[in-house]
């Protein structure tokens, strides 16, 4: 039984290495691109005094992969997350739109006391924050 655990073990250990190697790199979670300098200070200048709410600061709630959006005829490379408050999804949660260019970031922030457009996010943004 250890050979066939072993063998087991080395099938799907060759299998992840085998996929790893295609060039496909999973997309990185909010809070890992709160290491990134740039927008680390985006995301907070934008976020203001919101900041002062931990799930907020840290993003460390339940997330989505960060995906890439191609927006306009100049296709503009954007980035989009949703993230939201533990245990409290239905009630705070974000939505942030990030131009790594131009270091902007846009969000729409829904909590209990109402809706927050943060960073003055110009009308076809506020649109894309809108759209679930």
């Amino acid at each position: 039984m250890a050979k066939s655990a072993s063998l087991g073990h080395w099938c799907l250990v060759w299998a992840l290495l085998a996929w790893g190697s295609t060039g496909t790199a999973a997309e990185p979670y909010p809070w890992e691109l709160l290491k990134d300098r740039d927008f680390s200070k985006a995301y907070t200048a934008m976020l203001g005094p919101h900041i002062r709410q931990p799930w907020l600061a840290q993003l460390n709630g339940p997330a989505n992969p960060v995906e890439h959006i191609q927006l306009g005829p100049e296709r503009k490379d954007l980035i989009r997350f949703e993230a939201c408050r533990p245990h409290q999804c239905d009630t705070d949660y974000i939505t942030v739109l990030y131009f790594r260019k131009h270091r902007r970031a846009y969000a729409r922030l829904v909590l209990p006391s109402g809706v927050f457009m943060l960073g003055r996010p110009p009308g076809t943004l506020a649109e894309l924050l809108a759209k679930p």
